[in-house]
């Protein structure tokens, strides 16, 4: 089969890195022909074109084809729908060359290229839904409700859930919601939560092989990898922090995030009281996060708990749970709760109070 993947991010970036490419190389190797189709913030500086080239060169090296276009951030609605009009005519290129037979389409935007393309060229679409997209704009505060551009993104998610030929989701929970609203989407919706891939795998195992010695018992870091800002709960993760160096005095934390943000996170650390030696921040790419992770005690994962997150499965619970390194998560986080509670591999926290952090910690060290 001929697929066209249509991902509104740059192929730099860690989620198409760490979940994108693995999962294409594993369609290739049962023969589809795969084409990916992204979207680069950068293309005219020299490093990340370099940094590019590496990248490209494992696509080849897996048999995936790639074409790029560039993103436009501003001004806001207009770039988007110029990206939306080259997406289009990048895509009818290809068929041209190579007739299409599906088009994955990974959240929104590349769902409204896909659903015009399936009118134009009659191939299929799968609805690859990486989130509500609108809701969780909404929820970060990006957004405000009920706007146009809120309506809009709306509209398109619920005529691609209908017309799609197949649907993708995150958790059981989303697509409960889904069928209890259209009972006929049970029969096209597949559940494919966020893992770890093979040679991650492998990743690990050579790390840990690596540093085993190094490793020191008495050592307890805990690991934050992601995000910062949004939905992403950066000041509570320093609040837990802080409750535990009161009972381990020993413990430090380390955050691995992009390096625009380390001030970021070195401010709200700061605010909170916690010393500038119990703390690091780093950059870290993809094919590192390992050495980082096996170093680590346990690893953190705060996100609010909005209506939006019950598409949500966070990457780094995986990455931690394959280094082997218990949870901390909160409730009413997609299927998490369940899965960690169930595994009996981390701790979930209820609120984010005093008493919650105290309980946490207790059951951490049970």
């Amino acid at each position: 089969m001929n697929v066209v993947y249509i991902c509104y991010f740059g192929l730099g970036e860690n989620l198409v890195q760490t979940q994108v490419v693995p999962y294409l190389s594993y369609l290739v190797s049962k023969g589809h022909r795969i084409t990916l189709l992204t979207y680069e913030p950068d293309l005219a500086n020299e490093y990340y074109d370099k940094t590019l080239r590496n990248y490209y060169l494992n696509l080849k090296n897996n048999s995936i084809q790639w074409h790029s276009l560039k993103y436009h951030k501003r001004p806001t609605h207009i770039a988007t729908l110029f990206d939306i009009a080259a997406g289009l005519f990048a895509v009818i290129k290809i068929h041209r060359e190579t007739q299409i037979h599906l088009i994955h389409a990974r959240s929104h935007i590349p769902l409204i290229i896909a659903l015009f393309l399936k009118a134009v060229l009659g191939c299929k679409v799968l609805f690859d839904i990486r989130g509500l997209l609108a809701d969780e704009y909404v929820d970060a505060g990006v957004w405000r409700p009920h706007s146009l551009t809120y309506k809009l993104i709306k509209f398109a998610e619920s005529i691609g859930v209908k017309t799609s030929d197949g649907l993708i989701v995150l958790t059981e929970k989303m697509r409960n919601y889904l069928v209890n609203a259209i009972p006929a989407l049970n029969a096209k919706i597949t559940v494919i939560p966020c893992c770890v891939a093979s040679h991650s795998e492998q990743a690990f195992e050579a790390v840990k092989s690596q540093k085993k010695d190094q490793i020191q018992s008495t050592k307890f870091e805990v690991v934050y990898a992601g995000s910062v800002t949004g939905l992403y709960l950066l000041e509570e993760i320093a609040q837990f922090f802080k409750h535990l160096v009161l009972i381990i005095p020993h413990a430090t934390i380390s955050v691995l995030t992009g390096s625009k943000m380390h001030s970021h996170v070195n401010q709200v650390f700061n605010d909170i009281g916690i010393d500038s030696s119990k703390y690091s921040v780093f950059d870290v790419p993809p094919y590192e996060i390992p050495l980082y992770l096996l170093n680590a005690t346990v690893g953190i994962s705060f996100r609010k708990p909005t209506f939006s997150q019950i598409a949500a499965s966070p990457t780094k619970i995986p990455e931690y749970l394959m280094a082997g390194i218990p949870v901390i998560t909160n409730a009413g986080i997609g299927d998490t709760d369940d899965l960690i509670s169930a595994n009996n591999v981390g701790v979930v926290l209820t609120n984010f109070t005093d008493s919650d952090y105290k309980a946490a910690l207790s059951n951490l060290q049970t």
